[in-house]
């Protein structure tokens, strides 16, 4: 792999999870959200249900099981997406 292809994998890792400050919860509790194919992964396997951003043919969704995302996903992976607390992704992280 060349260094320009690396640099775009990991520019692309950055836009599949980035963090979210939560400004309308009281708790300041920071979100990381996870699309594509890295938020289907994480659902598998952590039992988790996914969400569909909207689009030209569809409103957005909450609650997708992983075949309704998988089917999403081969249309437009940027369109499904979870969101999970960031110290449970940075607990999950350094488990790994």
């Amino acid at each position: 792999m060349t260094d320009r292809q690396s640099d775009s994998r990991e520019f692309g890792r950055a836009l599949d999870a980035h963090i979210i400050g939560d400004s309308d919860d009281s708790t300041d509790e920071e979100t990381i959200c996870l699309t594509g194919r890295e938020a289907i992964d994480y659902a598998r396997k952590h039992g988790l249900t996914l969400c569909k951003y909207a689009d030209p043919a569809e409103g957005c969704r909450e609650g997708l099981t992983l075949d309704e995302a998988e089917a999403v996903a081969r249309e437009d992976p940027g369109l499904v997406y979870v969101e999970i607390a960031a110290d449970d992704y940075e607990e999950d992280a350094s488990d790994a």
